[in-house]
């Protein structure tokens, strides 16, 4: 499923992809892959999700690109919020809501393919996100955008 968007940005090449993933040493998951080669980010029209446990209700408003061109992008959110110790070193941030909190796309490990929301509003500096601020939102990337709705 491929989202209709607001905007978008110029989609990847499966050389750009391989390059990303070589120079972070992850594996993206199949389904967001295919994702960034569609669109490669942007603002989605259908765009409110909910956490699966229900306690939050958010909206994303932006799918980090993988591009430099742009101010927030994959590179830099996972060089930001991943290397700097913010979210758990197994998480990829894609994408941001309107109170600048990040969505997370796991990237390895059990949890691999799965999205969460990380609340930011709490964090404490030099601690990293505690657990308790992090929450599932889908068990796939796929999942995920299947689960945006638009606000009533």
């Amino acid at each position: 499923m491929n989202p209709e968007f607001e905007f978008s940005f110029e989609p990847v090449t499966e050389q750009e992809l391989v390059a990303f993933e070589t120079k972070n040493h992850l594996a993206l998951p199949k389904d967001y892959k295919d994702f960034l080669k569609f669109s490669n980010g942007g603002k989605s029209v259908l765009r409110r999700f909910k956490t699966l446990d229900k306690v939050v209700i958010s909206s994303i408003m932006l799918f980090f690109p993988l591009n430099k061109k742009e101010e927030h992008n994959l590179e830099g959110s996972y060089q930001k919020y991943t290397h700097n110790n913010v979210v758990p070193p197994n998480f990829l941030p894609i994408g941001r809501d309107p109170r600048n909190n990040i969505i997370c796309l796991a990237v390895s490990g059990e949890e691999t393919g799965r999205v969460y929301f990380c609340d930011l509003s709490h964090l404490e500096e030099d601690k990293g996100l505690i657990k308790e601020l992090i929450r599932l939102t889908a068990a796939s990337f796929t999942e995920f955008l299947q689960s945006l709705y638009k606000a009533e």
